[in-house]
């Protein structure tokens, strides 16, 4: 399998591995964040069973617990699952480097430019956000939302 990568680095994601167990931690200076990844459903079992083992309860409950409620964002799964892997299993996976990024709006230049475009969540203008920003008076942002919808609709192969 492959593993796309990324160069985000946030250390909330990290210290919440650690706190989930002891073996979970960095294997390199990449990042597993890149809004797509397969899953190998022995070794997620592994992980699992490795945390429980360790807390003595179910590891939905450890991984609830452990996220630290003063970050805005404070664990990935992407990470958690990546370095696992890198860590125990590198040679199950290749690791492929492509041109991507977050935007939030999305343009011809953008497709042109990169292999791979995002549209997060947090940035909200994706096309399900247009209600909710035309409600909040978010002129700008329901501009790009439209914008976006518009792009998604004429541009992207279903």
């Amino acid at each position: 399998m492959i593993f796309t990568t990324s160069d985000e680095f946030h250390e909330p994601y990290f210290d919440h591995m650690k706190r989930l167990h002891p073996e979970l931690v960095r294997s390199n200076r990449k990042s597993g964040i890149s809004h797509h990844m397969l899953f190998d459903k022995d070794i997620l079992s592994e992980i699992f069973s490795k945390v429980e083992d360790f807390h003595k309860k179910p590891f939905y409950e450890v991984f609830l617990d452990e996220i630290d409620s003063n970050e805005k964002s404070g664990c990935a799964e992407y990470e958690i699952y990546f370095h696992y892997v890198m860590n125990k299993y590198p040679k199950r996976y290749k690791l492929r480097e492509i041109k991507w990024g977050n935007f939030y709006n999305l343009s011809i230049k953008n497709f042109i430019k990169y292999d791979m475009v995002s549209l997060p969540h947090y940035l909200k203008t994706r096309p399900k956000n247009l209600f909710e920003n035309i409600m909040g008076f978010k002129i700008f942002r329901s501009f790009q939302t439209l914008k976006n919808a518009i792009y998604i609709k004429l541009f992207i192969k279903k």
